[in-house]
């Protein structure tokens, strides 16, 4: 994956997640995406693995805040994508990529023990990604499908003009 796929998969999980507060499925969330990192993170995670990518949920300190981002690998580099930095301010983009040595991000849990941080944690309901489990299944089902189908189109294009 190259930085401007990684790009694309993580602003198309960004609209998916911002979806979610605009259709009115929670309203605890900002508009900036504050309290939304655990979720959006998860489902950042989940979408990068389920097209092959490696990639895990991270959840730790960002500049002395409790945040989540996504560690993943792009150009075979290890990197950082956090699509929700921009609650931290207007200088951040939609989709922060960054070096994992970027000393602002601290790690603290990874991939499974980072869900189970949020239980025992007692993070507020709205900011689990289980209570949003079947809107994320159902994003990531119709992407899978988009996918599918953009391939096999793309495939039958280069089929027929090899022909």
């Amino acid at each position: 994956m190259n930085e401007n796929e990684c790009r694309a998969l993580a602003l198309e999980v960004r609209s998916f997640i911002l979806s979610l507060r605009t259709r009115g499925i929670t309203e605890e969330w900002e508009s900036d995406l504050g309290c939304a990192c655990a979720v959006a993170s998860y489902t950042l995670a989940r979408f990068l693995t389920s097209k092959g990518h490696t990639a895990e949920l991270v959840e730790g300190e960002f500049r002395g805040h409790t945040h989540c981002w996504v560690s993943a690998v792009c150009d075979n580099e290890n990197i950082i994508i956090d699509i929700t930095a921009t609650q931290f301010g207007r200088m951040y983009r939609d989709v922060e990529i960054v070096d994992p040595e970027f000393e602002d991000y601290q790690a603290l849990h990874r991939g499974k023990d980072a869900e189970l941080s949020f239980i025992v944690n007692d993070w507020p309901r709205e900011q689990q990604p289980q209570t949003y489990i079947k809107h994320i299944e159902r994003f990531l089902n119709t992407s899978e499908h988009k996918v599918l189908i953009h391939n096999t189109f793309h495939h039958n294009e280069v089929h027929h003009a090899d022909q």
